[in-house]
């Protein structure tokens, strides 16, 4: 839900209202991503290892607790976000990744990236 600390976390289900119509919502280890009707991914959280893909310099942005739209996605079909990664789905079959990569999940050669890059499957 975007809260910088879990003595924050809301127990009980609580109605969120961002002006979005959402198609589709993927959660992460401390991250939400929200992919709209209209193909745009929204993201909110932690931006540990970069996973809310919203800027290349993850210093720039540590916590976010309301949706920010990822400038540089559009046309989106589908997301899918792991514990520290996220990729995301294109309507021309085109897949981007972000986030932690380490061990490779997000398809490029890097240890994180703070922003979506394009890969090849």
């Amino acid at each position: 839900m975007g809260f910088p600390c879990k003595e924050d976390a809301v127990k009980m289900p609580k109605l969120c209202s961002y002006n979005i119509l959402v198609k589709q919502v993927a959660c992460g280890d401390s991250h939400t991503h929200i992919l709209s009707r209209d193909g745009y991914v929204y993201s909110m959280g932690s931006n540990i290892n970069g996973v809310l893909g919203l800027s290349n310099s993850e210093a720039m942005v540590k916590h976010v607790t309301a949706p920010q739209l990822i400038t540089n996605l559009s046309g989106i079909s589908q997301i899918s976000t792991g514990r520290s990664h996220t990729l995301a789905l294109d309507f021309s079959s085109k897949v981007f990744g972000w986030g932690r990569s380490d061990t490779g999940a997000i398809g490029i050669r890097v240890t994180c990236s703070s922003y979506p890059s394009e890969f090849d499957i």
